[in-house]
């Protein structure tokens, strides 16, 4: 990939992780970095909510991963933002949609099962949803 922008960085290990598979340029965007540990040689890490349209309308990666807060509220707002933009769309730690108290109401699973729904009948957004346990990925 050239560009993989990731939300929520906790300690930063798949931020290297993806400068080690290659990527030319990396960025993490997380609300605290107080857990970072270790070098970011060749990595930009800011400090910034994941839900900031304004802060994520200055990127275009080829690859987003939301790793961060895991709150549909805040899943929605940061995919919204910065789907117009990217090529894949990476959700992670879904079983938070089964959690009580994590989950009230809608979901991230609910509106990818509707979205699973649109993407079979080709009235969806997606050219593909990929997913495996505890994530999606989604692709043009």
């Amino acid at each position: 990939f050239g560009f993989v922008l990731e939300l929520g960085v906790h300690k930063g290990d798949s931020l290297r992780f993806w400068r080690s598979l290659g990527a030319q340029r990396v960025v993490g965007i997380d609300r605290n970095l107080s857990m970072l540990e270790g070098e970011f040689d060749g990595i930009e890490v800011i400090e910034g909510d994941a839900t900031d349209a304004d802060l994520l309308s200055q990127f275009a990666p080829d690859l987003a991963i939301d790793d961060a807060s895991h709150l549909w509220s805040d899943q929605r707002a940061s995919f919204e933002a910065l789907w117009p933009r990217t090529g894949l769309y990476v959700i992670e730690d879904l079983v938070t949609s089964y959690l009580p108290d994590w989950a009230s109401g809608e979901n991230t699973m609910d509106w990818l099962i509707r979205e699973v729904h649109a993407l079979h009948q080709q009235a969806g957004r997606f050219g593909s949803m990929t997913f495996h346990p505890g994530m999606v990925v989604l692709a043009r």
